[in-house]
């Protein structure tokens, strides 16, 4: 039996390998003697067909896991490898394979030691083809966006502790490809409010901002992307955390200034009918900048948005004249932005 495995995200990946081998324990070999790893990339051909034989003292077939092979350089190891491989018999054989990702067309790459994404070689090809002829396949990209966010609400809730959605996205913008240090911040997060009787055992962004290294900044952007998705949950706890942090009121409108700005001379270009290209190449921004301005630039037309900008310059007026405290001031704002 062969399973085959791939994609960067070895949290998850890991996770899988541990139920096999559990599973394998507890149905073939109690002692787990069986279980063999080759995870670095110093073992040779030969000690693999020769593990393939061994088994152990309580089961006949062994459980081998083979991993990162497609980062080997030796010559000829592939094609070796392959044949190894069709003649495992009855052994069940787990390949993982972190380095390879999937790129916007779909097609397969490998990272290097720098993230560099590069082309399979051809024997690199036949490897990886071979494999996914296979039927047992599962492919492990990073979780993103509602599927992030989920999954850290399954994980909270299994540690008897709740968390709130603007939390959770907090959460997920913050360890978005890193489930190892979210898993343990995780951890952390539920022990405290499960100990605080005062929390109702229920993660907030406030928790996060008290126990956790999430920035500033990065709050601040969650609350610039919820005000312009007229999400106003997360826009409130947003902001409900960045007064908390004491954030300077200045910084924050210009931040928000410059993000409506950007949304209405995306819309503006959209309306002339410039691609996403041109518009990210006369406005100097990056192209995922200019994307997530194009989806928010379809909640709002052009005049609502440069009411929005007058309405800001007009609470940065009042607030530096002493006319409107910021708080009192911005949640006017937000409100009928947000309507």
């Amino acid at each position: 039996m062969i399973i085959y495995l791939y994609g960067p995200d070895d949290f998850r990946a890991k996770e899988k390998i541990k139920a096999l081998k559990e599973k394998f324990k507890k149905d073939i070999d109690l002692s787990g003697s069986g279980v063999f790893c080759f995870d670095n990339l110093k073992w040779s051909i030969e000690e693999l067909k020769e593990t393939m034989g061994t088994g152990s003292l309580f089961a006949r077939k062994a459980m081998i896991i083979i991993e990162d092979a497609l980062s080997r350089k030796d010559k000829d190891f592939l094609t070796e490898l392959t044949e190894t491989i069709k003649a495992s018999g009855d052994n069940i054989l787990i390949v993982y394979e972190s380095r390879l990702v999937t790129d916007r067309k779909g097609e397969i790459k490998l990272l290097d030691s720098a993230d560099k994404e590069s082309v399979l070689t051809v024997a690199q090809k036949k490897y990886h083809n071979f494999l996914f002829s296979t039927n047992l396949i599962e492919r492990f990209d990073y979780l993103a966006g509602i599927d992030l966010e989920r999954w850290i609400v399954g994980q909270v809730n299994e540690t008897g502790a709740k968390i709130s959605a603007p939390a959770a996205k907090i959460l997920a913008q913050s360890y978005a490809k890193d489930l190892w240090l979210l898993t343990n911040e995780i951890k952390k997060l539920a022990a405290y409010v499960l100990a605080d009787q005062d929390s109702g055992g229920i993660i907030t962004v406030e928790s996060i901002k008290l126990l956790t290294m999430v920035k500033t900044e990065t709050i601040i952007f969650t609350l610039t992307d919820a005000v312009g998705t007229k999400n106003k949950t997360l826009a409130i706890a947003s902001f409900e955390a960045l007064l908390a942090d004491n954030i300077q009121p200045v910084y924050l409108m210009s931040m928000i200034f410059n993000h409506f700005r950007n949304i209405l001379a995306v819309r503006s270009y959209l309306e002339k009918g410039e691609s996403s290209a041109k518009i990210a190449s006369k406005l100097g921004l990056h192209s995922y900048v200019v994307q997530k301005a194009i989806n928010q630039s379809r909640h709002y037309s052009v005049a609502a948005l440069k009411n929005i900008l007058n309405e800001l310059l007009k609470l940065d007026s009042d607030f530096k004249n002493g006319r409107i405290d910021f708080k009192t001031g911005f949640e006017i704002v937000l409100a009928e932005t947000i309507k």
